[in-house]
């Protein structure tokens, strides 16, 4: 079946792994246009006071991504903090 590895990157760092990430939102059981590059990657580049990375698993025999989601660090509690997958505000579930 292969091995997995997870990476994260800045929106910033996006470039080198822009053909992957097309290949996952393209080739997707049910694909949403909201997780591909060309929306989401200005979306989170407008993030600036939370800053948000890109979480990805892939495989590492071809570096095929596999899933995707952008996640931040945010306080949970007074003092502990907690990452969370983040969602816009007009679409609270990201599936």
């Amino acid at each position: 079946m292969g091995t997995f590895e997870t990476l994260a990157f800045d929106p910033g760092e996006a470039t080198q792994h822009h053909a992957a990430w097309i290949a996952l939102a393209d080739g997707a059981i049910a694909p949403n246009p909201f997780f591909g590059p060309g929306f989401l990657l200005p979306y989170l580049e407008g993030m600036k006071r939370r800053p948000v990375r890109l979480h990805v698993l892939r495989r590492k025999s071809d570096g095929a991504f596999l899933a995707a989601a952008p996640f931040a660090s945010r306080r949970f509690g007074l003092v502990s903090r907690t990452m969370s997958a983040q969602a816009g505000d007009y679409g609270p579930l990201g599936t």
